[in-house]
């Protein structure tokens, strides 16, 4: 049997699953893989380990961290065990660990899977941790740690040690190791699952990925996400989202300008550890050195204007903004009467998103003036978007709703960027926002059916699913075309602040739409940042915003 393990940083190499000899058609030519290497910039190292061990059917054999005793420890980190017990039938068993690189810091380039010196152990790392000196390698450190701690207490107790670990507590990875010695392989990431990790078992194979490719799904390789096995604090000890003495009482204009204070110094440093950490080969020289994911409405406006306060003002700032051209939309504005003769090319992208990121962008530069605002257009035409649909399909597995569609298409095509430059390798996302401080219109609806002890409990299903339902997916969408996503509302000081917070301080849903949903970044926007526009602006999701919902016409479309 062989054991085929992919994990991979930032460029999702294909996957695959065999016997023993992986068929042609599952895996890229090397001159394919030579090609996605140069073009993304990254390098690529395999390491296959022999074992003259029996073969075996794999099973998950146990859990590191389940919602353990120790608080700490069961915040940070869900890690899997699945030991390579020795079965009766005879054979061999053989594992490919494959990784491939975008080297965000260091020097140079650090191939990867990570090797130890007596090749015991091999480690595949997808992650950033932001306490680690940016000029450093934090794959490497961790492993080393790893080996160190193993060496000394054993390889559990050195999982725990690393991964449980204050260090990691703001990081955001996806990892597997694996122990020749033992035959035991460990997989895990991050709580929130900020770094995309899918599971496949079948026929007594396992297969660990970033990503899924076509010819995977095609062979029936049914992929899970990995499930989210921890919360940031214990469910039966303490809601995430509402502080235990919370009487939903109005705040004073004390307690509100306090929390203004906290969020915003929190946003702030969360934003800095995110935007000034891009260094590495990889990292362009005359591009920006990070993008905005940009709608032009109060979350991405705010992270951008935070950006402008922490990068020098030598650098610009690229802000991303994708519009589709919907037939099903422009077929409607037609019968409608809002257009008496075809569109032109123009008018088919003035998507309300990007009408917004023109407005939005006019108050950047008003607030910084010297500062080089990039508004990136980035327009899909419907071919290009059938096109492409077939490889974003794939990218989003095991998402596979409409909404996952719609919204992963524009994270794809904002992560392909223009055809005519690299861009920055890092996407700034406003992600955790609306679950935190209460935007979207579902919460509105829950707190006018059963007040607010019923919105607190909208809040909370939003961000215990973030793992499975959004993070996962996005993740896939942005790392398709080289980039890595950032999302400074996810950071742990930010999401414990916001935990602490009573929730009638962070939204008052009864004062009306555009006002009291997210209000204290609202309050932000508007009092503390001069973004008094933005500070108004009404919720619209994504899909809407950019038009990617409902793109084909016909009863069956997807």
């Amino acid at each position: 049997m062989t054991l085929l393990i992919i994990a991979t940083t930032i460029k999702k190499l294909p996957l695959t699953a065999c016997p023993t000899t992986p068929p042609t058609p599952l895996t890229p030519s090397s001159r394919e893989a030579t090609e996605m290497e140069m073009e993304m910039a990254t390098v690529t190292a395999t390491t296959i380990v022999e074992w003259p061990r029996e073969n075996h059917r794999p099973t998950v054999m146990g859990l590191l961290d389940p919602r353990a005793e120790d608080e700490e420890r069961g915040e940070l980190a869900m890690i899997f065990r699945v030991a390579l017990s020795m079965a009766a039938i005879c054979g061999s068993l053989s594992l490919r660990l494959t990784a491939s690189v975008l080297s965000l810091r260091g020097d140079d380039l650090t191939s990867q899977p990570f090797v130890s010196p007596d090749e015991r152990y091999l480690f595949a790392w997808n992650g950033q941790v932001y306490s680690i000196n940016e000029g450093e390698n934090d794959g490497r450190i961790l492993f080393d740690w790893f080996c160190d701690a193993a060496h000394e207490k054993g390889v559990e107790a050195a999982l725990q040690e690393v991964f449980a670990s204050s260090a990691l507590q703001d990081a955001e990875w996806a990892m597997v190791l694996v122990d020749t010695h033992t035959g035991s392989v460990y997989f895990g990431r991050d709580a929130l699952g900020r770094r995309s990790l899918l599971v496949s078992q079948k026929d007594g194979e396992l297969v660990l990925a970033s990503v899924a490719s076509p010819e995977a799904i095609d062979v029936s390789l049914a992929f899970k996400e990995l499930g989210h096995l921890t919360t940031l604090m214990p469910r039966n000890a303490e809601r995430l989202l509402l502080c235990p003495t919370d009487t939903f009482a109005d705040p004073t204009d004390s307690e509100r300008q306090a929390a203004l204070d906290s969020i915003q110094a929190a946003l702030l440093e969360s934003v800095r550890r995110r935007v000034t950490t891009v260094q590495g080969v990889t990292a362009q020289e005359k591009a920006p050195p990070i993008a905005i994911l940009f709608s032009g409405g109060l979350d991405c406006t705010i992270l951008a204007y935070l950006a402008h306060q922490v990068v020098p003002e030598s650098q610009g700032i690229d802000l991303i903004n994708v519009a589709f051209e919907n037939p099903r939309v422009l077929a409607a504005g037609k019968k409608a009467g809002s257009n008496s003769s075809s569109p032109s090319a123009s008018s088919s992208f003035d998507t309300p998103d990007r009408l917004l990121s023109r407005r939005s962008l006019a108050q950047l530069q008003s607030l910084a003036p010297d500062r080089l605002w990039n508004l990136v257009e980035i327009d899909v035409h419907y071919s290009s978007y059938l096109a492409h649909k077939p490889t974003i399909l794939s990218i989003m597995h095991p998402s596979e709703s409409v909404m996952d569609l719609s919204l992963a298409s524009v994270l794809y095509f904002a992560s392909k960027g223009s055809e005519h430059s690299i861009g920055p390798r890092v996407y700034i996302s406003g992600l955790g926002a609306d679950e935190l401080f209460g935007g979207y219109s579902r919460h509105r609806g829950a707190f006018a059916s059963g007040g607010w002890a019923r919105a607190v409990d909208e809040l909370q299903m939003d961000l215990d699913r973030l793992p499975t339902r959004n993070l996962g997916r996005d993740d896939r969408a942005v790392s398709s075309h080289g980039r890595e996503a950032r999302y400074p509302f996810l950071a742990a000081p930010v999401l414990q602040l916001a935990a602490r917070l009573p929730v009638r301080v962070k939204a008052e849903w009864g004062r009306g739409e555009g006002v009291g949903d997210k209000l204290l970044l609202r309050m932000l926007a508007r009092e503390r940042l001069g973004l008094g526009e933005v500070g108004r602006e009404k919720k619209r999701a994504m899909q809407f915003g950019a038009r990617s919902a409902k793109m084909e016409r016909g009863r069956h479309s997807r």
